[in-house]
């Protein structure tokens, strides 16, 4: 790609996915039980008891403040290094991650370059510290995930959600498989397809690209001719909706969004509001063969420098970097979701995270291929934030037929 130009949404991303096999060496993964994954691990060492219940109170007070006062000292010179967590430039926002911290790595089969950027623009531990891990490790352990297929239809910016489930479920314990429908404990799954329930509109490029895949695909499984596969006409027919030829039940749970293309957002809202409709009104005519519940991710912010933080080649001929900050009002996808999906009652995942504020976390100027990424996030970071959120949702599921709009 010329220097001069920023990453436009979908560059490279072809290439992440037939590249999200585990690396050499990973391919064997030890699954933890529940009862294991419900007990955080003691990282205490106990100091010869019986040497210091000989002491008297003086020694051993004395003894304690020998051994602590190392680890003070060290703890005092990390935190000056690391200038805090949202303090300075993104060498000194940086924090020292510890093997606890650090949520995960390269060696997680999805992640690859250039979204492994977490060291430098301290990403990783905005999101432990927001709490992702453990939430994912609560909803692995819950039980109620059991059996679900947990699935994710949409483009990039949503395979960047799809790689934080993925990798969270691995630091967790609970990963049982790699791929693009990665296994679970529970014998649940969490799948990818940028195809599912020929839902969603990309530009002209990756349009024919999209469509060329998903014929041959399910032509392999002798599918291509079978209903199911359209959800909104699954719908309007009252038939089971499939995904890649499975038939999804009311167990099961879809995640899906816009997406960050222009030339498609206004077909793909008015898609979404349809198919939301269709199930609604079939659902209170006792109409609903067992539709899986489908949710609707709000679209993360870019922070381009250019109005709302959207993309413009005009904008980025010679960026300084990402903005820090925007204001989401002034953002055309922001006000578009407003007009479809919350004004019609359909509530967003992660519409009110306040991601707007989280400009820094994204590639940036990270990426040596390109001159500016102000789409797509490094990982760990952000993308957790919403596979937090998802996994919660899909936790505490009600499998008796709730859509979109709950």
């Amino acid at each position: 790609m010329n220097e001069s130009k920023a990453m436009e949404p979908e560059t490279q991303f072809e290439l992440l996915l037939k590249n999200d096999s585990p690396r050499e060496g990973n391919a064997m993964l030890r699954v933890a039980s529940r009862n294991e994954l419900e007990v955080e691990p003691d990282l205490t060492e106990e100091v010869a008891p019986s040497v210091i219940a000989k002491m008297d109170a003086g020694r051993r007070r004395l003894f304690i403040l020998v051994l602590a006062l190392p680890l003070v000292l060290l703890i005092t010179q990390l935190t000056a290094r690391s200038g805090g967590f949202h303090g300075g430039d993104s060498a000194t926002r940086t924090m020292i991650l510890t093997r606890e911290t650090m949520l995960f790595d390269d060696t997680c089969g999805p992640l690859h370059s250039p979204y492994n950027v977490s060291s430098i623009t301290g990403s990783g531990q905005m999101s432990y510290q927001s709490g992702t891990l453990s939430s994912v490790r609560q909803a692995l352990t819950s039980g109620n995930l059991d059996n679900r297929r947990v699935i994710l239809v949409g483009d990039s910016v949503m395979y960047q959600i799809f790689i934080s489930l993925v990798c969270l479920s691995r630091s967790a314990g609970g990963l049982v498989e790699y791929g693009r429908k990665a296994k679970i404990i529970g014998n649940a799954s969490i799948m990818f397809s940028e195809w599912g329930g020929k839902l969603l509109t990309f530009n002209e490029r990756k349009q024919a690209t999209v469509e060329k895949n998903r014929d041959t695909f399910l032509s392999r499984l002798g599918e291509s001719a079978r209903p199911g596969h359209n959800w909104i006409k699954s719908c309007e027919d009252r038939e089971v909706m499939k995904f890649e030829g499975l038939a999804l039940t009311a167990n099961d749970i879809v995640f899906t969004h816009a997406t960050v293309h222009g030339e498609g957002r206004q077909a793909n809202m008015e898609k979404i509001v349809r198919l939301l409709t269709c199930m609604d009104h079939a659902r209170n005519n006792g109409e609903d063969p067992g539709w899986p519940t489908i949710r609707i991710v709000a679209s993360l912010p870019q922070h381009f420098p250019g109005p709302g933080g959207a993309y413009s080649d005009a904008d980025v001929v010679d960026p300084d970097g990402c903005l820090l900050s925007i204001n989401p009002v002034e953002s055309e996808f922001y006000q578009q979701e407003t007009l479809h999906f919350v004004e019609n009652g359909i509530p967003l995942v992660g519409r009110d995270l306040g991601l707007e504020d989280l400009g820094m976390y994204h590639i940036g100027g990270t990426n040596p291929e390109v001159k500016l990424d102000c789409t797509h996030w490094s990982l760990p970071g952000v993308p957790d934030l919403i596979a937090k959120e998802m996994m919660e949702i899909a936790a505490d599921l009600d499998p008796s037929g709730v859509d979109g709009r709950s």
